[in-house]
């Protein structure tokens, strides 16, 4: 598995760079965050991949996630959750004969969003209680020291 934030792959070049590389490194399932996906492009990114690919659509400019899967990978989708903003897509589905809740999360940035945002995605994962492998992977916008994990922005005196 790979998790990436991509910062906007719109830009064919970017997109078709991105996918070689990940190609080259073998993994079987990619969550990609901050794709500035949208509805408009699906055929084109699908064709360009080959192997499944699951949307969670932002808008042209933010947000949005991706999960990919590598061609080969016995793998069965039962169902897809995605919410309205692309902040997060959850799916539900077999993999190699086992099932699996596979979440991409692009977290937003403010504190103040962050904990109702969790609070909510918390919500959907609790109705997936009875499958017991849960995978969680994206960007998360969360650090546990601000002092040791941050740079930039205004610094405390």
């Amino acid at each position: 598995m790979l998790s990436l934030n991509v910062r906007g792959i719109r830009s064919l070049e970017k997109r078709k760079a991105l996918f070689i590389w990940l190609q080259k490194h073998n993994a079987d399932i990619i969550f990609l965050q901050e794709t500035y996906s949208t509805k408009d492009i699906e055929n084109a990114w699908k064709y360009q991949w080959k192997g499944p690919i699951f949307f969670g659509h932002g808008s042209n400019c933010s947000c949005g996630v991706l999960i990919l899967v590598r061609e080969s990978l016995e793998f069965d989708l039962k169902s897809k959750l995605t919410d309205e903003y692309g902040r997060y897509i959850l799916l539900n589905a077999t993999v190699q004969g086992s099932n699996y809740i596979m979440g991409n999360i692009y977290a937003p940035n403010k504190a103040r969003e962050q904990c109702s945002f969790f609070e909510k995605l918390q919500e959907k994962l609790d109705s997936f209680l009875l499958i017991t492998k849960i995978i969680i992977g994206g960007d998360f916008n969360v650090v546990n020291d601000p002092d040791l994990d941050c740079c930039g922005g205004t610094p405390k005196e």
